[in-house]
């Protein structure tokens, strides 16, 4: 409590705090574990295998996609692998060129927006 004051008048200080020490084997277990199934050489080829097909983004059905969707979020338990669960996407490093928007980021991690227009989901329409 930093510039509280006591009873007597007299300016209470806070005692330093000393840093908590991070086990690194902990912090890199952490990052493999959030990142599980996303990198490495499989992931490129399968998602090299996945945009060789096509590159019109699932979301809003422009062409040009960059990126790769998850269908069924990891987040809610889609498999990261299975290619019948990846879709072609617009990203934050390929944005799309007629809408604008970074598709994927737009869905997040929501499962509603298969066969809907990204742009209705963020209001670009006055239906709203």
């Amino acid at each position: 409590m930093a510039g509280s004051f006591c009873v007597w008048g007299e300016a209470m200080v806070d005692p330093p705090v000393a840093p908590v020490p991070v086990n690194p084997a902990k912090r890199a277990l952490a990052m493999v574990a959030k990142h599980a199934g996303i990198r490495g050489r499989p992931w490129r080829r399968t998602r090299a295998a996945i945009l060789s097909q096509s590159d019109i983004c699932h979301l809003c059905g422009h062409p040009g996609s960059g990126d790769i969707d998850h269908l069924i979020p990891r987040s809610l338990g889609g498999d990261p692998k299975d290619p019948g669960n990846l879709a072609p996407a617009h990203g934050a490093l390929s944005r799309c060129p007629v809408c604008g928007l970074c598709c994927n980021q737009v869905k997040k991690n929501r499962l509603d927006l298969k066969g809907t227009r990204v742009g209705t989901v963020v209001g670009k329409d006055r239906a709203w």
